[in-house]
């Protein structure tokens, strides 16, 4: 694992500068690392690690702004499990059992206090638009690339083990840490994913074998909506809307309010 002043080397290397390079957590597999860098280069700088995170033994991802390392900051007080413990207690549990559950317990709620039953469908779209591209360096509304990113670089060479470093998950509807882990794992079989953005609220995550036809893509709408319903009922607003992004889609983007 490289030390803090390779790390910084690597970056200098790359043509990176780094404002406030500093740790911000410390676990036993080694410290978290954040940094802040010009939108305009976070995709190079994450390609950069990602390219050496076999000698670095650090993952990069994407941490967001101010007020999401505000946020990651109350998540490593308010939930110190160790990452370790949640990865363990990750492999105890079944992905895809979880989402079946999930699914069983919303249509027994809308049966119960007989609710329109959810998700909603409709038409799939004339023109489907795949997700292609990272968009938490990029402000909402006008797309352009921030002034400035938070970039974490976390201690491990696994991407889908960083949700048990950042403590991310265990409000509202968002699953736990363990949970996140699972079900990204029971995915990846399928789709190859590599966690790119893990922001307060936001988890991207990139897809290196997404699905190439409407009927696997709406399956997958399905499972999704279990577990992020508001990617669909405060997003695309239907299962066909979401899987004409999946299709062919190189990236997911996740949110919880």
């Amino acid at each position: 694992m490289y030390s803090r002043e390779q790390l910084l080397q690597l970056l200098d290397q790359n043509g990176f500068t780094p404002n406030g390079f500093s740790e911000f957590a410390s676990f036993e597999e080694g410290a978290l690392y954040q940094f802040t860098i010009e939108g305009t280069k976070a995709i190079a700088c994450l390609n950069a690690f990602r390219n050496r995170v076999a000698q670095t033994g650090y993952w990069p991802v994407i941490l967001g702004d101010a007020d999401d390392m505000r946020m990651h900051r109350e998540s490593q007080t308010h939930h110190p499990l160790k990452p370790s413990i949640a990865i363990a207690n990750a492999a105890t549990i079944d992905g895809k059992q979880w989402l079946d559950t999930a699914k069983e317990e919303e249509l027994a709620h809308t049966q119960a206090y007989n609710e329109e039953a959810y998700p909603e469908h409709s038409d799939w779209p004339n023109e489907p638009t795949p997700n292609l591209a990272i968009i938490s360096h990029r402000a909402l509304g006008t797309g352009e690339p921030l002034p400035a990113v938070f970039m974490g670089l976390v201690p491990t060479v696994n991407s889908l083990e960083v949700p048990a470093f950042l403590h991310f998950g265990g409000w509202n509807s968002c699953p736990e840490p363990e949970e996140h882990i699972s079900i990204l794992n029971y995915w990846d079989k399928t789709y190859a994913l590599k966690i790119v953005t893990v922001k307060s609220d936001v988890l991207e995550v990139q897809v290196l074998k997404p699905p190439t036809n409407k009927i696997d893509a709406l399956h997958l709408a399905e499972e999704q909506y279990y577990y992020c319903d508001d990617i669909v009922a405060q997003g695309v607003e239907s299962l066909e809307a979401l899987a004409a992004e999946l299709l062919n889609g190189k990236y997911w983007y996740f949110w919880w309010d």
